[in-house]
């Protein structure tokens, strides 16, 4: 019998979440058995439900059964369990929500990166495509003036054949983009004088 305080509401002044909150911890705790919920647990639920939405508090009751089965199996009630083990249960959650945060920003990451190295294997089959007729076209003197000019710069190269490949061919766009920029600033230099 209480002596001092406010009288306590009824249980169905408490909201439909309170309830069904409380009956979801039961079902999980008591493996698929419901209960009826008591004063204190839709109290507890309430308060809960004050500081946190309905979804929040129903993704941590997986949490509060797991912490408890470990730290106290022998609880009886949603309220109590709360009152010992929410701190607990819900560090369980913030863990969880850090590891899905870093999946994700994982599979983000690599997300980019595949996106990166198909962009760049794209740009590379243009720039094949664009200038390897060319580079063919060159005799092959031409071309050995360009090999020996790139193993001079990378002498390391020597060894592998597709790189070498590569990087004359990178050598041979590369100048052949220089002489027509010099032919466009001739050109544009002789109009101004015309």
């Amino acid at each position: 019998m209480r002596l001092s305080g406010p009288p306590s509401p009824a249980l169905s002044e408490f909201t439909e979440d309170a309830h069904e909150l409380v009956r979801s911890f039961y079902r999980l705790w008591t493996n698929g058995q419901s209960a009826q919920p008591g004063q204190r647990d839709l109290e507890q639920a309430q308060t809960l439900l004050r500081a946190h939405t309905a979804e929040q508090v129903q993704a941590l009751l997986p949490c509060l059964v797991q912490v408890l089965t470990k730290e106290w199996p022998e609880c009886r009630s949603f309220s109590g369990g709360v009152q010992k083990y929410l701190a607990d249960a819900l560090k369980l959650v913030a863990g969880q929500q850090v590891r899905v945060q870093r999946k994700e920003q994982e599979q983000e990451r690599q997300r980019r990166e595949q996106e990166d190295f198909a962009r760049k294997k794209q740009e590379q089959q243009q720039f094949r495509a664009a200038w390897e007729p060319r580079w063919l076209a060159l005799t092959e003197a031409e071309r050995a003036a360009v090999r020996e000019e790139v193993v001079a710069k990378h002498p390391v190269l020597r060894g592998s054949r597709h790189l070498l490949e590569e990087q004359c061919l990178r050598a041979f766009a590369q100048r052949a983009e220089e002489k027509a920029l010099a032919a466009q600033n001739s050109a544009q230099e002789m109009s101004l004088f015309a």
